[in-house]
């Protein structure tokens, strides 16, 4: 009697599947190991390329998933950091009932989860997002340290670039909190060392000193205490908005392209939930900063679309400087509405120069279709 070969789960086919293959392989895989703490690594790993694909492998495994939440918790302590990211798969009886399994009490939970809270809740919905239509795709290198210190390196194929660069790092450095990929007892993915998307133009590089960011992982996960017990200093500190809403000074005197300019620029706001887009464009007028910076920070009975209609009309009083009165300012679902439009305007002008740098003219030039010269 021959036994039965074990489905293949690894790096490279969560990588490299597409979603219907990988629903049927963590079943594969879960049937014939009965490894929990596996497969829910493995989800992760797909969800974080879910945030960077162009595919839709938004809850993957669904069902195999709730199986093991919700019969298989027991299995569960030493993963219960990465619960977060499946509150989703769970109406919120379900999810309640689950998080009594696994904690002792709330605190418990606040305390186990709070590093990857602290760093992933803005971009948490974003691991669940669908397909989004790109003209090009591109391919995303990594290169990552393993517990020695090598390098080690991997690509995510088919990608796009539609987020900030700290919420990209941000994504990638969920992959330090994972434990499963390793060779000869070495595990891989311990901090993020580079990240690059591979494309015609250049484009950000974690490592690039012009726009730094925070990397975080397993080493955070380490000292969870001391590290929740600072995080709720910094919060209590940073919390509230201001009593009295005001734009910042540095929004003074811009017009309303240079103030849309200013608050989007690098990022597209419209991929993100429609709450998170008004509480962190208010936050941006508040801070004087772009969108991409900031985090929402609102305390929950504070109303950001109302904070967000208040910066808006202040500013405009400040641009206001003639005698007679400007039109008034844009409503945040206005700004909404022109980001689309300001992102194909930027995306024509990359492409002319990518075509410029090609040698490619029109049909009135010197050379023909696909830049070729015609004979003479």
């Amino acid at each position: 009697m021959t036994s039965k070969k074990l489905p293949l789960l690894k790096q490279k086919q969560l990588l490299n599947l597409s979603k219907p293959s990988m629903d049927k392989r963590f079943l594969q895989y879960f049937e014939a190991t009965a490894d929990a703490v596996y497969i829910i690594q493995a989800a992760v790993m797909v969800m974080v390329r879910n945030f960077f694909s162009i595919e839709n492998l938004s809850f993957v495994a669904h069902d195999t998933i709730r199986d093991i939440f919700l019969n298989h918790t027991s299995e569960l302590t030493s993963v219960r950091h990465l619960c977060i990211y499946f509150e989703d798969y769970f109406d919120k009886k379900e999810w309640q009932g689950i998080l009594d399994s696994l904690f002792t009490d709330h605190n418990e939970y606040l305390q186990v989860t709070e590093s990857a809270r602290l760093h992933t809740e803005h971009i948490r919905p974003l691991l669940h997002v669908g397909r989004c239509e790109v003209d090009t795709p591109k391919n995303l290198a990594l290169t990552f340290f393993d517990e020695t210190g090598k390098k080690h390196r991997c690509t995510i194929k088919n990608v796009h670039r539609s987020y900030s660069t700290q919420e990209n790092c941000d994504a990638l450095s969920i992959l330090s909190t994972l434990s499963i990929f390793e060779k000869d007892g070495v595990r891989h993915f311990t901090e993020l060392a580079k990240s690059r998307f591979v494309t015609p133009e250049d484009d950000y590089d974690c490592a690039n000193q012009e726009e730094p960011v925070k990397l975080w992982g397993i080493n955070e996960l380490l000292h969870q205490a001391e590290a929740a017990e600072d995080a709720t200093e910094a919060k209590t500190e940073t919390q509230p908005a201001p009593q009295k809403y005001a734009a910042h000074s540095n929004l003074k005197g811009k017009t309303k392209d240079e103030l849309y300019d200013f608050l989007f620029e690098g990022v597209h706001i419209n991929r993100l939930p429609d709450d998170e887009k008004i509480s962190r464009t208010a936050m941006a007028m508040l801070e004087g900063t772009p969108v991409k910076n900031v985090r929402t920070r609102f305390a929950p009975e504070e109303n950001p679309k109302e904070i967000l209609d208040f910066l808006l009309k202040d500013w405009q009083k400040r641009l206001m400087t003639r005698e007679t009165s400007q039109e008034e300012a844009d409503t945040s679902e206005d700004l909404f509405r022109k980001e689309e439009i300001y992102r194909q305007r930027q995306e024509k002008q990359k492409q002319q120069k990518i075509d410029k740098a090609l040698g490619k003219k029109g049909r009135k030039g010197k050379k023909g279709k696909n830049g070729k010269r015609k004979k003479r």
